[in-house]
């Protein structure tokens, strides 16, 4: 039932480097919230965001409805300054960044491209599977984006002069309900 995701998660994967001219140094299906340390100064990471069940799963122990989607998360790396300097680094780094998400946004949102690209590859590799029925929407936006240290890239966190260290501001988007009925 949950062995299509990764399809979707290549398919979306695919789409944002055709897009947006990116190789995989820059774009890549990612775990908990992690990037490479080698991320470059603008990176994307794509991340599973889980299942939910849909109606007719519950009126009908025939079908397997299920909504699944993807977390899209942009990282843009930005100068370690003072505290109180943040703020014109934050917001130099903010316009970066939403005019890329914005480019993030008009890929995925309601791309039946992307469904079609996930569905032929469930066909492929597993006969017999149905397909989504329904493409990804947007459903949600970070509400700030927000500074993140070294951590994320690596930092060790017993370096503290790395780990603490601002490296990047992050901002990201929800994308939902691709749905899939499959019938037992």
């Amino acid at each position: 039932m949950l062995n299509c995701e990764t399809h979707l998660l290549n398919a979306v994967h695919l789409a944002l480097k055709t897009s947006m001219g990116l190789d995989d140094t820059k774009c890549n299906i990612e775990f908990e919230d992690s990037i490479p340390a080698t991320a470059g100064d603008l990176y994307i990471a794509i991340h599973p965001s889980g299942a939910a069940i849909g109606p007719r799963a519950l009126s009908s122990g025939q079908v397997f409805d299920v909504y699944e989607g993807c977390r899209v998360v942009a990282y843009q790396r930005c100068a370690n300054v003072p505290r109180d300097r943040r703020r014109s680094v934050f917001m130099t780094a903010l316009t970066g960044i939403n005019a890329i998400l914005d480019q993030i946004i008009m890929t995925v949102d309601h791309n039946v491209g992307i469904i079609v690209a996930a569905n032929n590859s469930i066909s492929t590799a597993l006969p017999g599977a149905q397909g989504f029925i329904s493409p990804l929407r947007l459903l949600g936006i970070d509400r700030s984006a927000r500074m993140v240290t070294g951590e994320v890239y690596g930092a060790h966190p017993e370096d503290v002069t790395k780990a603490t260290a601002v490296a990047a501001i992050c901002r990201g988007l929800d994308f939902g309900q691709a749905r899939r009925l499959q019938g037992r």
